[in-house]
């Protein structure tokens, strides 16, 4: 049976897990499921994927950060 999946952003699901994991540990087997269960139908991300995120510790940091360096100077990003 297939779902369709609303288009969440990055952020969006990373804020259901935050949300879901402490629950999630304490949970027992039954409710695990349940929740995995609703957490893969919300977000379409992989049960082992899921899975490995619920039991995590959360870092605190919703954004992807990218330690780049700007390619072009100023003067180049000016014009």
């Amino acid at each position: 049976m297939m779902h369709q999946v609303v288009a969440l952003s990055y952020r969006a699901r990373r804020e259901i897990v935050a949300q879901m994991a402490p629950h999630y540990r304490e949970a027992s087997l039954a409710r695990k499921i349940m929740m995995l269960d609703s957490l893969v139908e919300m977000t379409g991300y992989a049960r082992k994927y899921a899975i490995g995120l619920l039991n995590q510790e959360t870092q605190g940091r919703l954004t992807i950060r990218r330690p780049r360096q700007p390619r072009y100077g100023s003067e180049v990003q000016q014009a």
